[in-house]
């Protein structure tokens, strides 16, 4: 369980700066490429340790929003959040990741938007349901 033991539970998780064969996906986010930014969130430890969570991947997701990738945001958070349980102050007091959440919160606040609630409210939108879907998973799977 990854709980219980994650060094041997991601002992088989490349780490993106070390291995050879990341030499691509290394490219691809030094030439800020969001596809590259995800894939390091999500097939490397910069998405599986703490540490290079809360110091490396939050901004490799906070990169994402500057190309409205909110959903693939909160894909990522899906599989991040619960290795926070036993350290969730980490979340809380990293303001990468809570602006992150602000991102979140106010993706679907946009000029047009705003300008088509105004003839048809719909509140809440498209990110803010996913968003709750997310929160009501997390509660629901990690009791």
């Amino acid at each position: 369980n990854a709980m219980t033991n994650p060094a041997e539970a991601f002992f088989h998780v490349p780490d993106m700066e070390s291995n050879p064969m990341l030499a691509g996906l290394r490219e691809g986010v030094r030439e800020m490429q969001p596809i590259a930014h995800y894939v390091a969130v999500m097939m490397t430890l910069t998405g599986h340790s703490v540490p290079l969570i809360c110091s490396e991947g939050f901004k490799e997701l906070s990169l994402l929003t500057c190309y409205h990738k909110y959903e693939q945001i909160l894909m990522a958070l899906q599989h991040i959040i619960p290795l926070f349980l036993e350290c969730s102050d980490s979340l809380l007091k990293n303001q990468t990741f809570m602006t992150l959440i602000k991102s979140l919160i106010s993706a679907d606040r946009t000029y047009v938007k705003m300008a088509k609630n105004l003839i048809a409210p719909d509140f809440p939108g498209p990110m803010i349901k996913h968003f709750a879907n997310l929160i009501e998973a997390q509660m629901v799977n990690h009791k």
